[in-house]
């Protein structure tokens, strides 16, 4: 691939998706918005940068991963945006009548640390095993 492209792929793309994304949550924002609405726009842009940050990873070959974790990681990554994902809706829509937000809020910590956690382990048995 030529380099005009990588720079296209790996910077503008997620900049220009991550913005897009930025001015959407703002077109459709409610009179007052909540912090419920904050705390979504900010995690949907994390879940982007996850996203993204998996591609370069992928992209860039690490020398220091095995092609086997980066598919691992890659399955990591989407199982956890798609939890991510599906709590951020059902909590938005049906449950925010429920659960207290500060139990939302946990909840994504959770399973931050818990993808977090997987993930770190299972690079480092990766980095193990290369040895």
């Amino acid at each position: 691939m030529s380099k005009p492209i990588n720079i296209i792929a790996n910077i503008i793309l997620p900049i220009v998706v991550v913005g897009i994304t930025v001015t959407l949550f703002f077109m459709f924002k409610p009179e007052k918005p909540t912090t419920l609405f904050y705390i979504n726009l900010g995690y949907t842009v994390f879940l982007e940068i996850v996203f993204f940050g998996y591609l370069n990873l992928w992209y860039a070959k690490v020398k220091e991963f095995s092609t086997p974790f980066l598919a691992v990681f890659g399955v990591y990554a989407a199982f956890y945006a798609i939890i991510g994902t599906i709590w951020m809706f059902g909590y938005s829509l049906i449950l925010s009548y429920f659960i207290p937000l500060k139990i939302y809020i946990a909840v994504l910590i959770v399973i931050t640390l818990l993808w977090i956690i997987l993930s770190v382990l299972t690079a480092q048995t990766d980095s193990n095993y290369k040895k």
